[in-house]
């Protein structure tokens, strides 16, 4: 089941470093997932919007209901840590380094020879 919202403007900006939260903490793309990153961003800094807290608050109190240990280890995770909402993101510099690493460990050959 798949559900679509429209992408506003705050969604927009804050989209980015959403998805870096869940690359940074190892919370998966799943909807126990996204419980556990919506108590993880309320507590280490949420995007500072109205409509993204009434967005994030449903997930967070059924991460409550449906998956407690972990809702609750993700918030406690976010207490001592610091989101990336608010602070400068550069996404040129980020690619730019992504593409470098990725482009490390790209093998000299296709496929990759084997022993």
């Amino acid at each position: 089941m798949s559900v679509e919202f429209p992408n506003w403007k705050w969604r927009r900006d804050a989209i980015t470093r959403h998805d870096l939260h869940h690359i940074l903490t190892g919370y998966p793309c799943t909807m126990t997932g996204e419980m556990q990153m919506a108590a993880w961003e309320f507590a280490a800094g949420r995007y500072r919007h109205w409509a993204a807290t009434l967005f994030c608050l449903p997930l967070a109190l059924m991460g409550v209901i449906f998956a407690p240990r972990k809702t609750t280890l993700a918030f406690r995770a976010g207490l001592i840590s610091t989101s990336l909402y608010g602070s400068e993101l550069d996404r040129n510099k980020l690619l730019t380094a992504l593409r470098a690493e990725i482009s490390a460990r790209r093998p000299t050959s296709y496929p990759p020879e084997t022993p």
